[in-house]
């Protein structure tokens, strides 16, 4: 490339597919240069893609005829301003609100602003490895054919949540529920039952009840109308 000289510019047209665009040269006339390459991080093994905007200003060397040439990047101007000041931090931000940022001072990653849906795609595992794990949403759904979670202390706080399994074991020495509970089915139990408090009657049976074994009682059967029939059982 002859005469190489540099511009600055404006785009004027996009070839998503070539990664190419044309530029418009406020200061020959606004000239509109020939199709040119965006200049890309990466294009064999690796592989990087990105675009400038419609009007957007850009920097391109050319040559003489204005035909052949690069972009370099975009820059910023008084119009279109930077939208941080820190040398601590990479940042994205996307026209639909989306932003990506790293601040190597704080060690953080911040993904925000206007996503909406986040894919990951992995073919064998996924690891996540830290000291707190905080999830907050409307709704969780985990379809998978084996979920493990190994942790100290795990803390769930929902409205509501739902179980559905062919098969749920709770293995733990000691389980304490603070409100009521439903069961809509029969229930079994193997080590034994104990009960205590309660308002009004400790428990209330609406049904038959069959007894294997012998009923001891240390106060008085009541019958239906409440009458005590002075019975040992």
């Amino acid at each position: 490339m002859k005469g190489v000289t540099h511009q600055t510019g404006i785009i004027s047209d996009i070839d998503e597919v070539t990664v190419r665009v044309r530029v418009s040269l406020p200061e020959c006339d606004n000239l509109r240069s020939g199709w040119l390459p965006v200049l890309q991080r990466n294009t064999q093994d690796n592989k990087d893609y990105w675009l400038p905007d419609m009007g957007e200003q850009v920097e391109v060397l050319l040559d003489d005829n204005g035909e052949d040439g690069v972009v370099l990047g975009s820059v910023y101007s008084s119009v279109d301003s930077a939208p941080l000041a820190s040398r601590d931090k990479r940042y994205v931000h996307f026209s639909d609100g989306a932003a990506f940022e790293y601040d190597r001072n704080l060690h953080q990653l911040t993904i925000n602003g206007g996503i909406e849906k986040i894919v990951i795609e992995v073919k064998e595992s996924t690891g996540l490895t830290s000291p707190l794990v905080e999830i907050k949403a409307q709704q969780v759904m985990v379809t998978s054919e084996t979920v493990s979670v190994k942790a100290t202390d795990v803390s769930v706080e929902a409205s509501s949540v739902g179980v559905k399994a062919l098969n749920v074991t709770v293995d733990a020495p000691l389980s304490t529920f603070t409100g009521d509970v439903t069961i809509m089915k029969k229930l079994t139990w193997l080590g034994g039952m104990a009960g205590s408090g309660g308002i009004g009657n400790s428990a209330v049976i609406t049904g038959n009840v069959s007894v294997l074994g012998n009923v001891n009682t240390s106060g008085a059967v009541m019958d239906s109308g409440g009458n005590s029939n002075h019975h040992s059982h």
